[in-house]
Parts: structure tokens; C-alpha cells; sequence
């Protein structure tokens, strides 16, 4: 159905504030505050720019790129509820679902993919969560999956990035101990570890024992 959007748009509502309903998801972020996902959007290969606060409610919906889907460059990105964030390769190769370049984020709650394999050769990211430039990325829950596992979390060298993993399930990497930043690396908060408890691959953060 299509519906006039506070923008005058009569076009098929993809995201609502309140009772204000937008036909775009870049048009709500403009407007900021808390959204919720309506329908399963596509978004450009270069990705929504996120650059003030705001809350994006998945609400059981899927954003898909062929490229980045989120770039935080100011402000804080908070991602809840379920539904699929996808990142999938593009021309020049690059392929984050949340790339924290400047701003932070805060996930709690959705799955988030990487569908890229890297063959477009090493220069080219394709990272399911990339922090940069100072950005913090905080993952307090969802799931995490990559094509290539080596690089499901991972940050830009020598920028004053981090990740800190609070909950979630990591599908073949280990939040505790990868090589994302070299061998041994640890993105888990005080007092968490993370663990392949059913032997599947999946590692999940659990509280460390007393």
C-alpha cells in the first residue's frame, strides 16, 4: 500500500518515528531519534551514513548492500531488535555490514553478514564489524557470521579503534582469541569469555567462572 509520508512521498513507507512515517531509511536517519524498520530495504553500495545519534529498531526486517550497509562517522549508532544486516561485495571490493569510521555503535540485538571472500585481494575490506578513526563498538548482543571468519570483528591499524564484546554469537571466530589484530587478540569486556560450548564453531560469551 502506498502511503504519503510526512516528506509528501507517496511511495511505500520503509521506516516510521512515532506516527511519522518516511519512504526512505536515509530520510528517517535525517530526521534521527528512535526508528523502526517497516520493510526489507536495499541501500546503496556506499552505504547509509549515520552522523548524529540514533536508534534503528530491526523490528524483524533485513537491510541488504551490495557494498557497506551502516558508516558511523559522528555520533552514536544503536542497532536493536532482529532481522538481517548483509554486507555483500561490490565493484571496488569493500563490504562492511557496520563500519565505525569516527562514530561509535552499539548492537544489541540482530545478525549481521559479511558475504565477501576476499578475492578481489587483500587491499580491500571486507570486515562484518570494522571500527576506525577512533570508533568504539560495543556488541552487547546478536549474531556474527563472515565468509571469511578471520575478519568477522576487526579494526584499522594504529587509529585508537576498539571493539568491546559484552554478549553475542560469533559463527567461527573466537571474540577472545583471534588474529584479527594479531595473534592472541581479546575484544571481550572485563570479567567475559567467550566459548565453542556446543562444538559447532559457534563461540558465545558467557561470564567468567568465580
Amino acid at each position: 500500500t502506498k502511503v504519503e509520508t510526512n516528506t509528501g512521498s507517496k511511495l511505500p513507507a520503509v521506516a516510521q518515528i512515532g506516527t511519522d512515517l518516511y519512504a526512505s531509511l536515509a530520510e528517517a536517519i535525517a530526521v534521527g531519534g528512535e526508528i523502526t524498520l517497516l520493510k526489507d530495504i536495499t541501500v546503496p553500495a556506499t552505504g547509509v551514513t549515520i552522523s548524529a545519534d540514533v536508534t534503528i529498531d530491526l523490528n524483524g526486517k533485513n537491510i541488504t548492500s551490495e557494498g557497506d550497509v551502516f558508516v558511523v562517522t559522528a555520533g552514536t549508532l544503536t542497532i536493536q531488535g532482529t532481522g538481517n544486516v548483509t554486507a555483500n561485495t561490490d565493484n571496488d571490493g569493500t563490504a562492511n555490514a557496520i563500519w565505525a569510521n569516527g562514530g561509535n555503535v552499539v548492537i544489541k540485538g540482530g545478525t549481521y553478514k559479511c558475504g565477501m571472500d576476499g578475492t578481489d585481494g587483500p587491499s580491500h575490506s571486507n570486515d562484518t564489524i570494522y571500527a576506525a578513526n577512533g570508533s568504539v563498538i560495543t556488541i552487547e548482543d546478536g549474531e556474527f557470521i563472515a565468509t571469511e571468519n578471520v575478519w568477522l570483528l576487526n579494526l584499522k591499524d594504529n587509529t585508537g579503534a576498539d571493539i568491546i564484546v559484552k554478549g553475542g554469537k560469533f559463527n567461527g571466530f573466537n571474540p577472545m582469541d583471534n588474529i584479527s589484530e594479531g595473534e592472541g587478540t581479546n575484544f571481550m569486556a572485563n570479567g567475559l569469555h567467550a566459548a565453542d560450548v556446543d562444538g559447532d564453531g559457534i563461540y558465545t560469551v558467557h561470564a567468567e567462572s568465580a
